[in-house]
C-alpha cells in the first residue's frame, strides 16, 4: 500500500511526467486537498513523532517555516496577495511527508520500489519520444510547442526532473554490485547511466562521472569491489576513447562556445545577484513565490519570456531570490551533518547521491519543486532509519561485551 502511495505522488507531484495533457487547474486544487490531509494526518499522530530520534526533523521544520516568511516582502514589495503567496508556497508542506513516512513505519523496500518504477518508466519516455515525436510529446511549453532541444544529435526531453530517481536507482545498485555481482543489477545499472546521458545535462553527466570515480578510488577494499570496480572504469575508458567525440562531442564544442560568449546562465545569476543586493530585505527573506496578477508575477513572466532568465537555472542564487539565504543554506547544513557526523552509518549510495546534488547545487539547487520535497523527505527518512539501526547495533554491542 505504502508503495502505491508513493508512486501515486510521484506521477502527481510531476505531472505525470510533464504530460502535455495534464490539467494544472484541477492539479492545482486537488494538491491543496492532499496537502490538508497531509497536515491533518501529522497533526493527528504527532504523538508517534515524538517516540522516535528524528535526525532531520529541525531542518524540515526550517523547509516548511521560513518561505512563509517571504509572505512578508512578496507583499510590501510587490502588494501581493498574501492569500496568494500562501497558496503558492503551500506545496512546502509536502516536507510533511518525512513525518508520514515516520509514523507510518513505511519499508525502505517500498520506497526503493516506488523510485525504480519511475526511473524505468523516465528512460522508457526518453528512449520512445526519440522515435515517436511530435505524435507522442510528452513535455510542452505554455504555448503549446514541444519542449525539446536537439544536443549531441539528440532529442532532449525535460522529463528527467535532474536526475531525482534515477540517481538513487542507480547509485543503490552500484552498491548491490559491489558486494554481488548479478546480470539484472548490471542491467538496471546500465540503463540508469544511459538515462542520466539522454538528460544531456552537463552538470549531471560530469557529476555522475566525478562521484562513481572517486568511490572507486575511496571505497575498493575487498577484491571483489576492486575487480568491479576495476572493470566498470576499464569499459568506461574504452568507450570514452573510441566515442569521445560521439558521446561528448556536442558538450565540449558547447562549453568551449560558451567560454568566450556570455552564458544565459552567468547572465542570469548577474541578474538575480544585482537585485539581490539592492534589497537586504529580499536578501534575507527572499521575494516569496509569484502568485495571480501581482507585480512580481508580472516581472517574472517578464524576465523569463523576454529575458530568458529563470530562477530554477541559477541554483542557490535563485533560491536566495525566492526564498532568502537562511532558506538556501538549510541543505548545505544538511550535508556538512551527513559527512561529517553521520557518514560512516550511512550506506554508500546515500553518500553518493547527497555528494552528487552538492556538486550541481550551484547551478541545479535540489530542494527547488514540489518532486523534490517528497523525494528528499524519502531520502531522510531513510538515513534517519540506517543511523537509528546502526546505533542499536552499536549499543547492543557495548552492552554484550560489558556483561
Amino acid at each position: 500500500m505504502a508503495f502505491l502511495f508513493i508512486l501515486f505522488l510521484i506521477f502527481f507531484y510531476t505531472h505525470f511526467f510533464a504530460y502535455s495533457q495534464w490539467n494544472n487547474t484541477l492539479a492545482g486544487q486537488s494538491s491543496y486537498f492532499i496537502i490538508l490531509l497531509l497536515i491533518l494526518y501529522v497533526l493527528k499522530n504527532q504523538n508517534h513523532i515524538y517516540k522516535n530520534q528524528l535526525f532531520f526533523a529541525p531542518y524540515i521544520k526550517y523547509l516548511i517555516v521560513i518561505p512563509l516568511i517571504s509572505l512578508i516582502p512578496s507583499y510590501l514589495i510587490y502588494n501581493q496577495s498574501p492569500i496568494d503567496s500562501f497558496k503558492a508556497i503551500s506545496p512546502h508542506f509536502l516536507w510533511l511527508f518525512y513525518y508520514y513516512c515516520h509514523i507510518k513505519k513505511i519499508k525502505e523496500k517500498d520506497i526503493i520500489k516506488a523510485f525504480l518504477s519511475a526511473a524505468l518508466f523516465i528512460i522508457t519516455i526518453q528512449i520512445i519520444q526519440q522515435f515517436t515525436t511530435p505524435h507522442f510529446g510528452l513535455s510542452y511549453n505554455k504555448v503549446g510547442d514541444i519542449y525539446v532541444d536537439i544536443r549531441n544529435g539528440i532529442q532532449r526531453y525535460r522529463v528527467d526532473f535532474n536526475g531525482l530517481f534515477t540517481f538513487f536507482i542507480l547509485y543503490y545498485y552500484w552498491e548491490l554490485m559491489q558486494k554481488q555481482r548479478k546480470f539484472i543489477y548490471l542491467c538496471i545499472f546500465t540503463l540508469m547511466i544511459i538515462s542520466i546521458y539522454l538528460t544531456l545535462t552537463r552538470q549531471l553527466i560530469f557529476a555522475l562521472i566525478l562521484i562513481v570515480f572517486l568511490n572507486i578510488i575511496f571505497n575498493n577494499n575487498t577484491k571483489a569491489k576492486r575487480i568491479t570496480s576495476t572493470t566498470l572504469l576499464l569499459i568506461f575508458i574504452i568507450l570514452f576513447y573510441f566515442y569521445s567525440d560521439l558521446l561528448f562531442g556536442s558538450f565540449i564544442n558547447m562549453t568551449i562556445e560558451q567560454s568566450g560568449n556570455e552564458d544565459i546562465r552567468i547572465l542570469a545569476a548577474e541578474y538575480y545577484t544585482q537585485r539581490l543586493i539592492e534589497n537586504p530585505i529580499t536578501f534575507l527573506f527572499g521575494n516569496g513565490t509569484p502568485a495571480g496578477n501581482s507585480t512580481y508575477a508580472s516581472l517574472t513572466t517578464y524576465e523569463q519570456q523576454e529575458l530568458g532568465f529563470h530562477t530554477s537555472d541559477v541554483g542557490f542564487i535563485g533560491i536566495i531570490y525566492k526564498y532568502g539565504i537562511f532558506y538556501a543554506a538549510i541543505f548545505y547544513l544538511i550535508m556538512y551533518r551527513i559527512y561529517l557526523k553521520y557518514r560512516k552509518r550511512i550506506p554508500t549510495f546515500i553518500l553518493m547521491y547527497s555528494c552528487t546534488f552538492l556538486i550541481v547545487s550551484i547551478m541545479i539547487y535540489p530542494i527547488y519543486s514540489n518532486i523534490s520535497y517528497i523525494v528528499w523527505s524519502c531520502i531522510f527518512y531513510i538515513t534517519d532509519k540506517k543511523i537509528q539501526n546502526n546505533e542499536r547495533i552499536s549499543s547492543n554491542y557495548n552492552r554484550n561485551t560489558c556483561i
